[in-house]
């Protein structure tokens, strides 16, 4: 049990400086006992041995971020929750466009501001108006998971 103590102590210059030097002294230890006790720590010094390396395999995982590659994250296709969003001009009176296309209303005229628009999938848009004395509004994109109001003065 000492030997796997040393192992884990915080402070490297008490640990082991490497797995030769553990393993002198784990069969230092063993030499000393009988059969019962030999086989236990021959039991806790493998079960100490991974111990010690799953905490190595960890402490290098966590001190050096940069020099892991990095593995983006799975992409999951979850269906997207339609949401409403509201579209606010100054002045009023502009034409919205979601990735370059005019936006209808359910009369089939445009849309315009100030309006909301029903049932759009939670995503990124490229946002556009277009007034019809100020010219066009580009806005970017915009997260309509994360936004529902759209605010635009000329």
């Amino acid at each position: 049990m000492r030997v796997a103590l040393a192992a884990c102590e915080p402070v490297p210059d008490k640990r082991f400086r490497d797995a030769a030097a553990m393993l002198a002294r784990l069969e230092e230890e063993l030499r000393g006992a009988g059969p019962a006790v030999r086989r236990r720590r021959q039991v806790l010094a493998v079960a100490a041995g991974l111990i010690l390396l799953a905490l190595a395999a960890i402490g290098l995982h966590l001190a050096a971020p940069g020099d892991r590659p990095e593995n983006p994250p799975a992409q999951v296709d979850l269906p997207q929750q339609p949401v409403d969003v509201n579209f606010i001009t100054s002045p009023f009176d502009a034409t919205v466009l979601l990735d370059g296309q005019l936006v209808q209303a359910p009369d089939g005229t445009p849309a315009t501001t100030p309006c909301t628009i029903e049932g759009l999938t939670a995503r990124p848009y490229h946002v556009r108006f277009r007034h019809p004395e100020r010219g066009e509004y580009d806005l970017g994109l915009v997260d309509f998971a994360a936004t529902r109001e759209v605010k635009v003065t000329w």
